[in-house]
């Protein structure tokens, strides 16, 4: 499910990750008080919300090079889109 990646990411940390506010396609179509997508981090200590969100950054950008199907990448890299190993960053 999409809260796998979270849940390692929670085990590993100790913090709680939550993904909150929409998506929209166009800024300028979005309602009066809607928030972006963002990913709520608290934690225990400060500490292990840093930790945390250098985690979902890392899984961030490694699902985005996955997904991107950028040019010279090897498979080793790219790996299965979708899928995200907070225990090796791919």
């Amino acid at each position: 499910s999409h809260r796998e990646p979270l849940n390692a990411i929670e085990e590993m940390t100790g913090a709680k990750c939550w993904v909150r506010g929409q998506h929209f396609l166009d800024e300028r179509k979005m309602p009066e008080g809607a928030r972006k997508l963002y990913v709520e981090i608290s934690g225990p200590t400060a500490v292990a919300v840093q930790r945390a969100k250098y985690e979902v950054k890392k899984m961030m950008e490694a699902l985005a090079i996955r997904t991107l199907n950028i040019p010279g990448l090897s498979n080793a890299i790219k790996g299965k889109p979708g899928r995200y190993d907070p225990a090796t960053g791919m």
